[in-house]
């Protein structure tokens, strides 16, 4: 068995990250002793519940089961790799971390320390074990809210045995918790995020508990680049720079030595976004850490540097006084993204400021021009107004829109809305952008008119139907009547029971304004309609019954 599934075949068999994180569940002794019976090796592994592991020989083929979550699709898990690599001699094993064979050194985790003297550690590892399994071995998303408070609790806990002056255990005892919450991934409906607030709270208490401890800078590192690189949550996201101050010289220069390997094996194909994400992650951490700006655009220009890179690399720059390279690697992004404002919009609040600063107002205000220019939005029209308000910006930018208008073909407005008798049927065309932002500057500027006009003659979206309807209301009561049936009309169409109560919503305010305009036979006509042409949804009739309107006219 142990030639079947020998580290080769177990590596190709798991993928790195498995194989990985299953040489550390091998280090740390989560593996209780294997048992052959019948030709199948099973095995208990103590993840953050108990899995059984089975492994077999099908001829020449080695098969292999799990109980945990990950197995269920036959992935090859790393509870199979820490079983398979418990078979072999104790020569062939592997080493602790793969950072740990490139680098030479000793592994970068510790062991609790359970000794006799030591403070009750093993306790605290069962108290947070059971914290993360107090609900079986799923957490449906109705279980989710009292499971997270329960580990909040414990959290908590470990906060008060900090403050007990047990830094260093409770620093050691974080880390057991991140390793919880990782697996916890794997049979957690997280679906409203409670993980996130548990990462947060387990970072800021590692944090805390590292600067109020003892630990060694070079020992740190180590520690920090495993938690950094094996963990698929965000706990040591960029890690470097949060424990700067403790790493010192020596921490970051093993920081550095421990993520050297991998990132010389970063080919310039890969995608930044995939497998070597936490690599470059904790490369541009480390660049951080270091406070050399220059560092820092190194390992940045491995990749073609993105409006963020640019930020921070700007913001470094001038953290140094070298202001005049901030503004100009600010100015060459925005150059070189010009048609693509809203990816640029944190750099170019950071140039406009040292602008500014430089007493180059026009400069920078022209900045906020050319973005409203290339892809016009109300936020950009109200920037505008923020840095130059004596400037008559509004026809300025309405007459850029209806440039822009003039020179994309339209289709047929849909707008005003169809008659109650005559509902629209096809889909509503699509509306030029420009004559979306038209009419929400308008409206902004209380000219409401005007912006029904416009609606008019270029279209409206969706979003502002209903608007342009409340404010139609007062002096043009007919007009938004003909907005409302149009939406009701709509919203019924879609064929939705759970929205028919919006339509009919629509429709009781529709009666309102019929009757307060003297025409409230409009709203009847539209009542009678929806009666004969939906008398089949039943949801839809049951909720105009409970209405106390007219049955018939």
């Amino acid at each position: 068995m142990d030639q079947l599934f020998d580290a080769a075949r177990v590596k190709r068999l798991a993928g790195p990250r498995s194989y990985e994180r299953g040489v550390g569940y091998l280090h740390q002794r989560r593996v209780e002793t294997p048992v052959e019976r019948d030709g199948r090796v099973r095995a208990m592994v103590r993840g953050t519940v108990p899995y059984i592991v089975e492994l077999w020989a099908d001829g020449d083929r080695p098969r292999w089961s799990c109980t945990c979550p990950a197995a269920e699709d036959g992935a090859f898990c790393k509870h199979c790799v820490a079983t398979a690599l418990a078979l072999l001699p104790r020569r062939d094993e592997p080493d602790v971390r793969p950072e740990r064979a490139a680098a030479g050194s000793s592994s970068p985790k510790r062991q609790i320390d359970t000794s006799e003297g030591a403070p009750k550690l093993s306790v605290w590892v069962r108290r947070i074990d059971r914290a993360f399994f107090a609900h079986g071995d799923f957490v449906s998303y109705y279980e989710a809210e009292a499971w997270a408070d329960g580990i909040h609790v414990m959290i908590e806990n470990l906060e008060n045995l900090c403050d007990a002056g047990l830094p260093d255990a409770v620093a050691e005892l974080a880390e057991h918790a991140f390793g919880c919450a990782d697996e916890a991934m794997n049979y957690v409906d997280d679906s409203d995020g409670h993980l996130t607030g548990i990462i947060d709270r387990l970072s800021e208490l590692h944090l805390r508990s590292c600067h109020e401890g003892t630990a060694d800078p070079v020992e740190l590192a180590a520690r920090l680049v495993h938690l950094e690189l094996s963990s698929e949550l965000d706990g040591f996201h960029r890690a470097a720079a949060s424990y700067a101050d403790l790493l010192s010289e020596a921490g970051l220069a093993e920081y550095r030595r421990r993520l050297s390997p991998r990132w010389r094996n970063i080919k310039p194909t890969d995608d930044p976004y995939g497998a070597t994400f936490a690599v470059r992650q904790a490369m541009v951490g480390w660049a951080l850490a270091t406070g050399d700006p220059d560092v820092l655009i190194d390992v940045h220009s491995r990749d073609e540097p993105g409006p963020r890179d640019v930020l921070e690399i700007a913001t470094a720059l001038e953290s140094t006084g070298r202001t005049d390279e901030a503004i100009s690697w600010a100015q060459r992004c925005i150059s070189e993204n010009r048609n693509r404002p809203r990816q640029t919009d944190e750099v170019r609040e950071f140039l406009s400021r040292r602008l500014d600063a430089r007493g180059e107002h026009a400069a920078s205000v022209d900045l906020f021009w050319q973005a409203f220019a290339a892809d016009p939005t109300l936020d950009r029209y109200r920037q505008l107004g923020d840095k130059a308000s004596g400037h008559d910006w509004l026809e300025r930018c309405i007459g850029e829109l209806r440039s822009k208008l003039a020179r994309t073909p339209r289709p047929p407005s849909d707008w005003p809305p169809s008659a109650c008798n005559s509902p629209p049927t096809r889909a509503r065309p699509p509306v030029p952008h420009a004559a979306t932002v038209l009419v929400e500057i308008l409206l902004f500027e209380g000219h409401n008119g005007a912006a029904w006009d416009a609606a008019a003659e270029f279209g409206c979206g969706p979003a502002l139907r209903l608007t342009l309807g409340r404010v139609r209301e007062q002096t043009h009561p007919l007009d938004a009547i003909a907005v409302y049936e149009a939406e009701a009309l709509s919203i019924i169409g879609l064929k939705r029971p759970d929205l028919y109560r919006g339509a009919v919503d629509l429709m009781e305010r529709i009666r309102r304004l019929a009757n307060s305009a003297g025409e409230p036979e409009r709203f009847v006509t539209l009542l009678e309609q929806v009666r004969a042409e939906h008398k089949l949804k039943r949801r839809l009739m049951a909720d105009i019954d409970e209405q106390d309107w007219p049955s018939s006219a």
